[in-house]
Protein backbone atom coordinates (compact mmCIF):
# COMPACT_ATOMS: atom_id res chain seq x y z
CA UNK A 1 0.00 0.00 0.00
CA UNK A 2 2.82 2.35 0.83
CA UNK A 3 4.37 1.84 -2.62
CA UNK A 4 1.19 3.19 -4.26
CA UNK A 5 1.19 6.17 -1.93
CA UNK A 6 4.87 6.75 -2.63
CA UNK A 7 4.26 6.38 -6.37
CA UNK A 8 1.37 8.83 -6.22
CA UNK A 9 3.27 11.37 -4.13
CA UNK A 10 6.42 11.12 -6.24
CA UNK A 11 4.93 11.03 -9.76
CA UNK A 12 1.41 12.26 -9.27
CA UNK A 13 -1.71 11.01 -10.93
CA UNK A 14 0.05 10.09 -14.17
CA UNK A 15 2.46 7.80 -12.31
CA UNK A 16 -0.45 6.13 -10.56
CA UNK A 17 -2.30 5.64 -13.86
CA UNK A 18 0.77 4.21 -15.61
CA UNK A 19 1.45 1.90 -12.66
CA UNK A 20 -2.16 0.70 -12.72
CA UNK A 21 -1.96 0.09 -16.47
CA UNK A 22 1.22 -1.96 -16.05
CA UNK A 23 -0.46 -3.97 -13.28
CA UNK A 24 -3.52 -4.61 -15.49
CA UNK A 25 -1.35 -5.68 -18.43
CA UNK A 26 0.55 -8.21 -16.31
CA UNK A 27 -2.70 -9.49 -14.82
CA UNK A 28 -4.21 -9.86 -18.30
CA UNK A 29 -1.15 -11.78 -19.52
CA UNK A 30 -1.30 -14.12 -16.53
CA UNK A 31 -5.01 -14.84 -17.09
CA UNK A 32 -4.49 -15.48 -20.81
CA UNK A 33 -1.61 -17.89 -20.13
CA UNK A 34 -3.72 -19.78 -17.59
CA UNK A 35 -6.55 -20.09 -20.12
CA UNK A 36 -4.12 -21.26 -22.79
CA UNK A 37 -2.87 -24.04 -20.51
CA UNK A 38 -6.40 -25.25 -19.79
CA UNK A 39 -7.32 -24.97 -23.47
CA UNK A 40 -4.24 -26.98 -24.49
CA UNK A 41 -5.04 -29.73 -22.01
CA UNK A 42 -8.63 -29.89 -23.29
CA UNK A 43 -7.44 -30.10 -26.90
CA UNK A 44 -4.97 -32.87 -26.01
CA UNK A 45 -7.76 -34.83 -24.33
CA UNK A 46 -10.03 -34.43 -27.35
CA UNK A 47 -7.28 -35.48 -29.73
CA UNK A 48 -6.45 -38.59 -27.71
CA UNK A 49 -10.13 -39.56 -27.66
CA UNK A 50 -10.34 -39.06 -31.42
CA UNK A 51 -7.18 -41.13 -31.92
CA UNK A 52 -8.62 -44.00 -29.91
CA UNK A 53 -11.85 -43.77 -31.87
CA UNK A 54 -9.96 -43.85 -35.17
CA UNK A 55 -8.08 -46.95 -34.02
CA UNK A 56 -11.34 -48.72 -33.19
CA UNK A 57 -12.84 -47.71 -36.54
CA UNK A 58 -9.71 -48.94 -38.33
CA UNK A 59 -9.90 -52.31 -36.57
CA UNK A 60 -13.57 -52.67 -37.46
CA UNK A 61 -12.82 -51.80 -41.08
CA UNK A 62 -9.98 -54.33 -41.21
CA UNK A 63 -12.23 -57.05 -39.76
CA UNK A 64 -15.07 -56.32 -42.16
CA UNK A 65 -12.75 -56.17 -45.18
CA UNK A 66 -11.21 -59.51 -44.16
CA UNK A 67 -14.68 -61.05 -43.96
CA UNK A 68 -15.60 -59.56 -47.32
CA UNK A 69 -12.40 -60.88 -48.87
CA UNK A 70 -13.09 -64.34 -47.49
CA UNK A 71 -16.66 -64.28 -48.78
CA UNK A 72 -15.49 -63.23 -52.25
CA UNK A 73 -12.93 -66.06 -52.32
CA UNK A 74 -15.60 -68.59 -51.38
CA UNK A 75 -17.95 -67.21 -54.01
CA UNK A 76 -15.19 -67.34 -56.63
CA UNK A 77 -14.39 -70.94 -55.69
CA UNK A 78 -18.04 -71.92 -55.89
CA UNK A 79 -18.41 -70.29 -59.31
CA UNK A 80 -15.29 -72.06 -60.60
CA UNK A 81 -16.57 -75.40 -59.36
CA UNK A 82 -19.80 -75.09 -61.35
Amino acid sequence: MESFIGLFSEHGLIGLIIGSMIFLIFTFIAVVERRDKSHNSMVKALLSEAKEERLVIGERFANSSDKLEEALRELTRELKDR
